[in-house]
């Protein structure tokens, strides 16, 4: 009988959750909470407060957003440790983006991006599947490619990093550029580390 009862309630908190999520097809705004977007998220800005379970899947553009700060980060914004790291991962986005982000200035938070991410400004997420392209690109686990004019710097990189300055605490890839940093060694204009 309680697992009767058990499943029950877990079937009716599952249909109060879904009931929440709001779906929109083609067009939205991301800066609204609890949002599925297929098609084109818009927004002028992406300042958040926490986690707002936002989906885009396909082209999301902002025109001001986090990013603006990400170049005055004072030190090293990435996790020290695999345990660290796990904890980010656990930790509740605030937005997913599956496709392409576009904004003018950048994104800086707990984003999840699979696709492409463009910002003239900076990236800071935390974790990014496929390609990262900023002035200052910050991602606690990324996997693909980074390119930063200036600064390319995570935990965890599976993939290539291009910039003047490279860092990665975890490679498992190419570094190219003035000056590079990994786990195994620092070397001006190409490293790399393949073991685990």
């Amino acid at each position: 009988m309680k697992v009767i009862i058990t499943c029950l309630l877990m079937v009716l908190t599952m249909q109060v959750v879904a009931q929440q999520q709001k779906v929109y097809f083609p067009a939205w705004t991301f800066q609204q909470k609890n949002t599925t977007i297929y098609g084109l998220s818009v927004g002028l800005w992406n300042f958040t407060d926490g986690p707002k379970h936002t989906y885009t899947n396909g082209l999301r553009l902002s025109i001001i957003g986090e990013g603006i700060l990400v170049a005055f980060v004072p030190s090293d914004p990435t996790v020290d440790s695999d345990s660290a790291l796990a904890e980010v991962k656990k930790e509740s986005p605030t937005e997913i983006i599956n496709g392409i982000n576009i904004s003018g200035t950048g994104i800086g938070g707990a984003y999840v991006v699979n696709g492409i991410s463009l910002g003239f400004i900076g990236h800071l997420t935390n974790r990014t599947n496929g390609i990262s392209i900023a002035t200052f690109n910050y991602t606690q686990a990324h996997n693909g490619i980074q390119f930063a004019l200036a600064y390319n710097l995570c935990y965890q990189m599976r993939g290539l990093q291009i910039g003047a300055v490279n860092k990665s605490k975890k490679t498992r890839g190419i570094q190219i550029g003035l000056w590079n940093c990994n786990e195994r060694r620092k070397l001006p204009l190409i490293n790399w580390n393949f073991r685990a």
